[in-house]
């Protein structure tokens, strides 16, 4: 892949790896509140929904959620904000470099996953950070099933 295919996959792959965060989130705000989310105006697809920052949002105002895992989905915002809005922003190393947002993401990334993987089994930074991301992104995904179980086994209370 020649320098220009590896910026532009790893745009599409931040960008789709948050969509991928956001549907679950609606996913489980749909559960919740007991609505056909793909047909909803304010969590489907329609032009006045909701923002992924806004389900986000809710999902805390729901969940008694921690606040490291809050952090993570803020960097997670962060992340996907950045990528999707800034033309200039088209690599972990620009993000980290050119915005104050990113050197905080980037001292959480390795933070929190920094340690799982050695930095030397990859063939450059920008593939570890990538690595890091798909972590963060996971590890979303995987808090979001949870609730959802826990939804369908338990009910809301």
């Amino acid at each position: 892949m020649n320098p220009y295919e590896e910026i532009k996959y790893l745009r599409i792959h931040v960008i789709d790896s948050c969509i991928e965060v956001e549907t679950h989130i609606s996913i489980l705000l749909g559960a919740i509140i007991k609505i056909d989310w793909e047909n909803s105006r304010t969590l489907g697809h329609k032009s006045g929904g909701l923002s992924f920052n806004q389900k986000v949002y809710m999902i805390q105002d729901i969940e008694s959620i921690s606040n490291e895992m809050v952090n993570k989905f803020t960097c997670l915002m962060r992340i996907r904000n950045k990528f999707a809005h800034v033309a200039a922003i088209n690599t972990f190393e620009r993000l980290f470099a050119n915005t104050k947002v990113g050197k905080e993401v980037q001292k959480n990334l390795i933070k929190w996953y920094g340690d799982t993987f050695k930095k030397d089994n990859y063939k450059s930074e920008e593939q570890w950070y990538l690595r890091l991301f798909d972590l963060l992104q996971d590890e979303l995904i995987g808090f979001l099933v949870d609730i959802q179980y826990e939804y369908h086994v338990k009910g809301f209370n």
